[in-house]
Parts: structure tokens; C-alpha cells; sequence
């Protein structure tokens, strides 16, 4: 957040420009190229550290809306832990490494008739009637192509090449969830999205 509004960062319009999946090359090395990138990028802060960090131009700019904030809590005290099991490590990579083997073969991923209909009956609808004004509604904006996105990455992780009414419906839970870390984050209602921010965003 930092390092994209120093004068002359070309950081935020790469990441707009790999969230819409275009090819991204650097203007001073013609043989760096990155053609229909696919890229994620993991990050934590506290909810004050966003919020003195948050600035409305890159609300408005559409920079926060491509990311997605989860809010998380520590729930277990480990005052001695040692870590995971190395075989449960080893488990949970063979199980990855197999899902991304099976997604690599995948060349386009499809909506089941019942996931299409829930999507386009409910799911659309909700999303795209918010009430919500201002910074909520920006961070809000991308809610719907972003339950599109997480369904078919379930899908995937259930080596399959259709998106199937579960799928779907996990996933807009998720961006539900999202939606209510944004209020919290922006400052909107009080507490965390654990106790819930109006009947639509409980998880």
C-alpha cells in the first residue's frame, strides 16, 4: 500500500492490469513478458494499519476492490507449539500438487445448469441491488465476478471442470464474508464480522 502511491509506481496499474488478466511486460526489458497471468498475492495487516494506510483515491481507483480482505482472529493459545506434523505436511502438499496438476489440464471451466440458475436468480441480483454508498459500494464493486472467480477455484480443488450449485453457493458465502470485513475495516459498524453485519453478511 505503501510502495504504490510513491511517485512514479507503476505497481497499481499492474495489479489492475493482472486482475483483468491482461499480459503485463516491463518498458525497459522487452524479454520480461507474462501473457494471461493468473496471479495471487497473500497479505496481512491489522485493521489499523489499513486504516492509516487507506487512502479515497485508490478506493475510488479501483485498487482495494481487487483485493479480497478476510478477517481473521487467533483462537487457540500455543504457547509451546511446535509446529505442523511433518506427514500432515507432507499430506497436505501431495493433495495441492495433485489439484494444480488437474487444473493445469483444465482449458475452460463451466457452469453447471443449477449453478448458472442460482448464480443468475439469486446471486447477481443480490450483489448488484447493494444499498451501500460510498467507500463500502467501491469495495463492494467486483463482489459479483468475485463469487465467479472463487467458484471455479473450488471446482478445481474438487478436480473437476464444472462449476456445481455448491461451488457456487460456498463461494458467495466467502464474498459475503468479505463484504462484512470491508464494513468492519471502513469503519462502518463496530465488533468484527464474527458477530455479524446485518442478516446478509453472517456467515
Amino acid at each position: 500500500m505503501s510502495r504504490g502511491r510513491r511517485e512514479g509506481s507503476s505497481l497499481p496499474g499492474v495489479l489492475r492490469q493482472a486482475w483483468d488478466g491482461e499480459d503485463l511486460g516491463s518498458m525497459v526489458r522487452d524479454s520480461m513478458k507474462a501473457t494471461s497471468p493468473h496471479i495471487a498475492i497473500p497479505g496481512h495487516i491489522t485493521p489499523d494499519e489499513f486504516r492509516a494506510k487507506m487512502q479515497d483515491s485508490e478506493m475510488a481507483g479501483g485498487t482495494y476492490t481487487r483485493f479480497l480482505p478476510i478477517f481473521c482472529h487467533r483462537n487457540l493459545i500455543l504457547p509451546e507449539s511446535r509446529g505442523a506434523d511433518a506427514q500432515l505436511i507432507d499430506n497436505l502438499a501431495h493433495g495441492w500438487r495433485t489439484v494444480l496438476n488437474d487444473a493445469a489440464m483444465v482449458d475452460q471451466v463451466q457452469l453447471s445448469p443449477h449453478a448458472r440458475a442460482l448464480y443468475r436468480d439469486e446471486i447477481y441480483p443480490e450483489l448488484t441491488d447493494d444499498a451501500s454508498q460510498g467507500a463500502i459500494a467501491e469495495f463492494a464493486a467486483r463482489a459479483a465476478p468475485y463469487v465467479q472467480r472463487v467458484a471455479m477455484v473450488y471446482a478445481l480443488c474438487d478436480h473437476t471442470d464444472s462449476i456445481a450449485e455448491p461451488h457456487m453457493r460456498a463461494a458467495y458465502r466467502l464474498i459475503q464474508y468479505a463484504r462484512a470485513t470491508a464494513i468492519h475495516l471502513l469503519g462502518a459498524t463496530g465488533g468484527d464480522p464474527h458477530s455479524g453485519a446485518g442478516s446478509r453478511s453472517r456467515k
